[in-house]
């Protein structure tokens, strides 16, 4: 594929798609930029869901523009999902979770596993390791593992939070892990109406924690904790119902928030101080797309996700280059 991010640095957005078209449905990207390259990680399969188990790829590139196949995880009879980076001090860490399904073409689950892996340098990776979620509240007593699926990692000082769910059961926990191995329920949530489910966890300069939570059947919300997350505060709305996907930065004044509106990628600003929120753009995408990876380097917002508006069947991963100095912000 020609180069593309080599050049065209006045515009506002440039985007690559990085993986051919075929029938294959590759898809819930992340991204990082550590030891000076790029990485970006999807789940492959031939479906969405319920069709052969998902595989995690792993893919390098030193200039965003030439990509190489550098690991791929998979473990017998579980189908992996949302493959995520979390970086703990100066180290790269790599999740995944893992589910097996009552039978076929049904949603209710069997079995959650969900593994951990580390980066070793100059582009290698471990093998997989086994993650633990303790089972706290004990209100799933059909579901052998793990009782909820931690979501997007995120350390603070060695320590490692995240918000983990059950879609099925209605479960949403806040969890900790000092060991990268056990995650343990802090039981002190409130959760949220709605059916709150995928959710992104970040830590300002002054180590509050802020979080964007997808609500299935309501809008996506903000929420705030002073207290290392034992309690949160839901301060702000995204009027987006479905949000999937969302991650979010920090960004002067505010967040850049992204997602899934409405079967397109989109790129939104909430106003930290005024509680304003503004759509800024829509990606090239469509159909089942979105589960952004965003990178903000140079004064460019890098933004990985996965679409099927060049396609009938299955999706393919894009990246794009977003200059912020043309944002107006």
């Amino acid at each position: 594929m020609p180069k593309v991010f080599d050049k065209n640095f006045d515009k506002l957005v440039v985007t690559k798609r990085i993986t051919c078209i075929d029938k294959r449905h590759r898809a819930f990207t992340d991204l990082v930029y550590f030891d000076n390259r790029w990485l970006l990680t999807y789940r492959e399969s031939n479906e969405h869901i319920f069709g052969e188990d998902g595989v995690a790829k792993i893919l390098s590139s030193l200039n965003a523009d030439d990509w190489e196949l550098v690991k791929l995880y998979k473990y017998q009879g579980f189908d992996f999902r949302d493959p995520k980076f979390a970086i703990k001090d100066n180290k790269l860490l790599f999740y995944t979770h893992g589910s097996t399904y009552l039978e076929a073409y049904r949603s209710a689950p069997k079995e959650y596993k969900d593994f951990r892996a580390k980066y070793t340098g100059d582009g290698n990776w471990s093998l997989l390791n086994e993650v633990f979620v303790d089972k706290k509240n004990g209100t799933i007593s059909n579901l052998k593992g793990n009782e909820t699926y931690p979501w997007r990692v995120t350390y603070y000082k060695g320590i490692g939070y995240v918000f983990g769910y059950n879609f099925q059961h209605d479960v949403f926990n806040f969890y900790t892990t000092e060991d990268d191995v056990y995650f343990k329920n802090t039981n002190t949530l409130k959760s949220p109406t709605g059916t709150p489910n995928e959710a992104t966890v970040r830590v300002d300069e002054n180590g509050v924690f802020y979080s964007l939570v997808r609500r299935e059947y309501a809008t996506a919300l903000l929420g705030k904790s002073k207290d290392l997350g034992l309690t949160w505060n839901w301060f702000g709305n995204i009027p987006i119902y479905a949000f999937g996907g969302p991650n979010f930065l920090f960004y002067k004044d505010g967040i850049l928030l992204s997602g899934r509106e409405k079967e397109k990628l989109i790129l939104g600003y909430f106003d930290l101080k005024t509680g304003d929120y503004k759509k800024i753009l829509t990606f090239e995408s469509g159909g089942d797309c979105s589960y952004p990876g965003m990178v903000i380097t140079d004064n460019f917002l890098w933004i990985s996700y996965y679409s099927q508006h060049e396609q009938k069947r299955g999706s393919s991963i894009y990246l794009s280059r977003i200059n912020l100095s043309k944002l107006g912000l």
